[in-house]
């Protein structure tokens, strides 16, 4: 993954010399498909979030959205 952001850095790089500013695929790109999460003012803790018991990840994920959802964190 990382020489793929090396070589379209390199494309930037060479159109914004040549005055055709950035790539298509930069430009169009949005990080986490756009979705956003804030927890800004949220004091729960970890224990409140998961529970005391030790989960595998896929159930602490599972939690975790259920979490933004219900608090509606997302967006």
């Amino acid at each position: 993954m990382q020489r793929g952001r090396r070589a379209q850095r390199a494309v930037d790089t060479i159109l914004r010399k040549a005055g055709g500013g950035t790539s298509t695929v930069m430009a169009k790109r949005k990080d986490f498909g756009g979705y956003g999460v804030s927890f800004a003012g949220r004091h729960d803790t970890l224990q409140k979030v998961f529970g005391s018991k030790p989960l595998p990840p896929s159930k602490m994920t599972k939690k975790l959205w259920n979490y933004i959802k219900k608090h509606r964190l997302g967006r």
